[in-house]
């Protein structure tokens, strides 16, 4: 997979031509690295959870629907015979595995509980590009449930050495640079309870892997901890600016969800993060080192009018 590192430093519409094969239902390559996974690691249960289903359609699902919405999940379903389960805050489709779901941090071991979902689960998608530090956390914190791989999309705007969230409030995304959680507060929210870091997109996801089921296979310490593999991906400009000083208001640090501090001094954290990565891209896109994943979004990550 590290190979692919340097065929992604490009704009989105060239990726898929970095990795022949490796991009038949996934946004991106991530069919690819999860069928490296699996074959690396082995399965318990071929059995995943995927949620962040953004089919927005009034229309029944059909399996081109499915086909098309580019899940992370769907060449394991279709090509290697596993099963799961697909949350959605709007959608119902039981001949699909979809079920309407409200996630959060307090209800998701719940939600999890009703449906079915084996407590060592073989992989977890988050993709909901607000919650989803608080979903990571309200999932691994109570040690019931302890999937093997869980891959999680990162805000890339922001530098690998700082780890900001949204905050628990759900608001849905507008396409705007500020959401989701960048790539270090997950790691750490993952390392809380015993997972690592085993890759990192140069956009879209990062996977996080349970100590044990790496060591089966890896020794710990061969295996780049972020901020070797972040780097000449961290940060990229990744869309539109925000406008709004609501959505910088909405933006913490990763120590106010794991306890470590109040909101006001998590908020105070997080502007200066959001800082120095503004610095750190304008550095960037000046010495041409860094190119913005579309053509419309090299601009500031906020631009207030």
């Amino acid at each position: 997979m590290a190979r692919l590192d340097a065929g992604h430093l490009g704009r989105l519409h060239e990726m898929g031509h970095a990795a022949p094969g490796w991009r038949i239902y996934s946004q991106s390559y991530q069919d690819g690295i999860l069928e490296r996974i699996f074959d690396l690691f082995g399965t318990a249960n071929k059995q995943f959870v995927e949620f962040g289903l953004g089919y927005t359609s009034g229309a029944a699902l059909t399996d081109a629907a499915m086909d098309a919405l580019q899940l992370n999940t769907r060449k394991l379903v279709r090509d290697r015979g596993w099963r799961g389960v697909y949350f959605d805050a709007l959608v119902e489709a039981p001949a699909f595995g979809v079920r309407r779901a409200l996630l959060t941090r307090n209800s998701i071991v719940n939600v999890f509980d009703k449906a079915g979902v084996a407590s060592d689960v073989d992989y977890v998608s988050i993709d909901v590009d607000s919650v989803d530090a608080w979903l990571l956390l309200g999932l691994l914190e109570g040690g019931r449930v302890r999937p093997r791989v869980i891959s999680l999309e990162y805000n890339g705007n922001f530098l690998a050495s700082d780890a900001v969230s949204m905050n628990e409030t759900w608001v849905p995304w507008k396409g705007r640079s500020l959401h989701g959680a960048s790539a270090k507060a997950l790691v750490d929210i993952g390392a809380r309870f015993g997972y690592r870091l085993l890759y990192l997109m140069s956009y879209f996801d990062l996977f996080l892997i349970r100590e044990d089921v790496l060591a089966s296979r890896c020794a710990l310490h061969t295996v780049p901890f972020l901020a070797e593999q972040a780097r000449r991906k961290l940060p990229t400009k990744q869309h539109l600016p925000c406008k709004s000083l609501d959505e910088v208001d909405r933006l913490v640090d990763v120590r106010y969800l794991l306890g470590e501090t109040d909101a006001s001094t998590a908020r105070t954290l997080a502007r200066d993060a959001l800082e120095r990565a503004e610095a750190a891209l304008e550095s960037l896109r000046k010495r041409g080192l860094r190119p913005t994943c579309c053509a419309r979004t090299g601009t500031p990550i906020c631009k207030f009018s």
